[in-house]
């Protein structure tokens, strides 16, 4: 049995033969956001308020996912008059960990599984001396580089470069999504041309393999994709404000 959650564009749910759609208005949060006003010195909370609106979830979900991150020391937490502003990596942590996580109180360990997922593409060609083919424009104005030179970059810091990427105007943010797998594997996904989807796989690293004995595969999942949508906010909310 597949569950699949696309959370920005649309959600479905397939249960026995029973299916559910909610549409997402994306343009409308935006544009109800705009009108509210953005503050460049956004708290954290503020932040997990309006990331809830434009992701199409409970806020009392970000939050705990954000509590658990500052408790372990990965977000910036307030000291005195010091309000540290939400930085992009932070931002991008909140995400992230929402949709990977089975228990919303254990995010930060999401977070510290998800680093373990590193790029892999590329290793092959230059152990044997093949000559790389040139990549698809799309991929180069993502991630600034070939997959060459991208194996050994981990999760976060690939999908930083494509947030920074898509804040800035270099690709659209409605053809870009990072796929996570409630307790499985990520991917980043990328429209090049017409009905054209590219992949980029990661390996877990931190994943023990055990030979001879093959992998179980489990009898529900449940894969979450964030869209460049909320990728592009995330970005405007931190290095753009």
């Amino acid at each position: 049995m597949q569950l699949t959650f696309t959370s920005i564009a649309e959600r479905s749910v397939s249960l026995a033969g029973l299916n559910v759609f909610h549409a997402i208005d994306l343009a409308e949060k935006c544009f109800m956001l705009k009108l509210s006003g953005r503050k460049s010195d956004m708290t954290s909370r503020d932040f997990v308020t309006h990331l809830a609106k434009i992701m199409g979830v409970e806020r009392t979900e970000l939050a705990t996912v954000d509590r658990a991150l500052a408790k372990a020391g990965l977000r910036q937490v307030a000291r005195g008059r010091f309000r540290p502003d939400i930085t992009l990596l932070e931002g991008l942590q909140i995400a992230l960990a929402w949709a990977g996580v089975q228990n919303l109180t254990m995010a930060d360990q999401e977070v510290e599984r998800l680093r373990k997922f590193h790029v892999q593409e590329g290793d092959y060609l230059e152990s044997v001396g093949i000559e790389e083919p040139p990549e698809q424009p799309e991929f180069l104005e993502l991630y600034g580089c070939s997959r060459t030179k991208l194996a050994g970059r981990n999760f976060f810091d690939v999908v930083a470069t494509a947030t920074q990427s898509i804040g800035q105007g270099k690709y659209p943010a409605r053809e870009y999504f990072a796929h996570i797998q409630k307790g499985g594997a990520v991917e980043l996904t990328h429209q090049s041309g017409p009905m054209q989807t590219r992949r980029l796989s990661f390996a877990d690293l931190g994943r023990k393999l055990e030979i001879g004995k093959p992998r179980k595969a489990p009898p529900v999942t449940v894969t979450v994709a964030i869209s460049g949508e909320v990728l592009k906010w995330i970005y405007a909310e931190t290095e753009a404000a």
